[in-house]
């Protein structure tokens, strides 16, 4: 059976990781698993073009830092994110 969790953020030892990130917050969001990856999710992002915009998603696998891949999922402008659009992108 698939079990599914929510916790606050933290930076996790191993297996795969999805973050829901609005289009504001990519950079600062992304920025201590970039940290933990030497790098990596940043290049790899920049070269997907991820911008965080909805129903966007960008996939890295093994990008480094014991994560065996990361998903990233937009939502779009934080201001235009609602319920709808939160389930659509735990969804994706």
């Amino acid at each position: 059976m698939l079990e599914i969790s929510f916790a606050k953020p933290s930076l996790p030892s191993s297996g795969a990781l999805a973050l829901l990130v609005a289009e504001e917050d990519v950079p600062a969001a992304l920025a201590p698993w970039n940290e933990a990856t030497g790098g990596a999710v940043g290049r790899g992002l920049e070269a997907a073009a991820f911008t965080g915009k909805k129903g966007q998603t960008a996939t890295l696998l093994a990008p480094g830092g014991g994560l065996s891949r990361l998903v990233v999922v937009g939502l779009g402008k934080r201001a235009e994110i609602d319920a709808k659009g939160r389930e659509a992108a735990g969804g994706a």
